[in-house]
């Protein structure tokens, strides 16, 4: 009985059949076999067999951990095991909305759920806000002030311009908002991001503060795509003479090298040793392999991705003469177990494999 650890257990529940035995009595409810009265209702961690323990653990809670969480604030739970008990006696008519705890009230930030008597306007947290903007119809008053421009209500005078999150923006751009549709969306966010927005490249946006106009170098590339030009990667919608075959990114280095009709595979010359490009015709990957060559002359047949060599971890695949053992990782791993030929990183890793639970493998290394 695991050498006897597990005497004092079976000795107070033995009629108890759980997989992990040490979960009984650990403070945390347990549903399913161990919420059984064979296993002492979980060592008397599900103190409240009416309560759905399941419903709370799924969301990321336990009864009694300091949080008032509102699923189980009912007495079939002991309301939450004590932890609503300040909380009710407090704000006896608050009504929770959309927030899995409670424990949102007075958490120093505004929720416009909560912004009521009821809760004590948060709680107080709304305090502040609802004296600066008392008019303010904003859903989401923890919106206002968070240093990101909202439109539409937000944007008002009411709401004291999101908060001084919008000035800015209006002071660059007073007319952008009433330029886009009511069914386009504005970031004001993104408006000057680099990126071209087709639906903030209005005037009065400032062609989406100027990411919308041409590259003064290629004037008649496609607007969209020139802020990729000449990134280092050679772009397919770039390489033409409009958008100087992507500002020279698409420049044919190697001729015959495959990385020239490839994208999305492996970049020549990023740092990274990429096998496909490993041969002559690329400059072994524009020089990028030329270190693994030399370490490792026989391993290129070998391998797909040699970022797994020397890595920390015995690969099975790399336990060979060729790689060095993986770099070395397996060289533990060959030592103890000769004539195992299971994977390296399944032996001793805590769990039974009936694969290698043999003799060469000492057992799983134990774990059997």
């Amino acid at each position: 009985f695991d050498g006897g650890d597990c005497d004092a257990f079976n000795s107070e529940y033995p009629n108890c059949d759980v997989l992990n035995p040490e979960l009984v009595g650990n403070d945390d409810c347990d549903d399913g076999k161990y919420n059984t009265e064979e296993c002492g209702f979980d060592g008397g961690d599900c103190r409240y067999p009416n309560c759905n323990v399941v419903v709370i653990a799924y969301l990321g809670y336990s009864l009694g951990d300091s949080i008032c969480n509102s699923l189980a604030n009912t007495e079939e739970c002991g309301f939450d095991d004590g932890d609503c008990i300040e909380f009710n006696r407090e704000y006896p008519n608050c009504a929770m909305f959309e927030h899995p705890t409670i424990s949102s009230v007075g958490d120093g930030v505004c929720d416009t759920s909560y912004n009521n008597e009821e809760c004590g306007y948060d709680s107080g947290d709304c305090e502040e806000i609802n004296s600066l903007y008392p008019n303010c119809k904003a859903p989401f008053l923890k919106a206002i002030g968070n240093g990101e421009c909202d439109i539409g209500v937000y944007n008002t005078e009411d709401c004291g311009f999101d908060g001084g999150d919008c000035t800015e923006f209006n002071t660059l751009y007073p007319d952008c908002t009433d330029s886009i549709s009511f069914d386009d969306e504005l970031y004001p966010d993104e408006v000057g991001d680099d990126l071209c927005d087709i639906m903030q490249n209005t005037t009065e946006c400032g062609y989406d503060g100027g990411d919308c106009l041409p590259n003064p170098m290629y004037p008649d590339c496609d607007i969209a795509l020139v802020h990729d030009i000449g990134d280092g990667r050679c772009d397919s919608d770039l390489n033409n003479s409009e958008c100087g075959f992507d500002g020279g990114d698409c420049v044919i280095k190697y001729p015959n090298c495959n990385a020239n009709t490839l994208t999305g595979f492996g970049v020549l010359g990023n740092g990274l040793c990429d096998t496909m490009f490993n041969n002559e015709d690329c400059n072994f990957d524009d020089g990028d392999c030329v270190e693994f060559n030399l370490e490792y002359p026989t391993c290129k047949g070998f391998i797909s991705n040699t970022s797994r060599l020397g890595d920390g971890i015995c690969h099975h695949s790399l336990n060979l003469e060729q790689c060095n053992f993986d770099g070395g990782d397996c060289a533990d791993y060959n030592t103890q177990y000769p004539n195992c030929g299971a994977f390296g990183g399944d032996i001793g890793d805590g769990r039974c494999e009936s694969e290698n639970n043999t003799p060469e493998c000492r057992f799983d290394g134990g774990d059997c």
